[in-house]
């Protein structure tokens, strides 16, 4: 299901004359996820001791 989120998420987006899409997560074990739908990892922060933030970005539309 997330998937299906994500692409009418990105299809919205480009549909509505976006041309790149950022997202941010804490979560470690989503970058890799995001990767394989197309997403290209351009910066990690550390916003504390233990929270690592992870910026995704992807080129959409024409």
């Amino acid at each position: 299901m997330g998937r299906r989120i994500v692409d009418r998420v990105l299809s919205d987006a480009a549909a509505s004359g976006h041309r790149r899409i950022v997202l941010h997560t804490d979560t470690s074990g989503n970058v890799e996820i995001y990767r394989r739908m197309g997403f290209t990892l351009v910066d990690e922060q550390m916003r504390d001791s233990q929270l690592r933030c992870h910026v995704l970005a992807m080129q959409i539309g024409g």
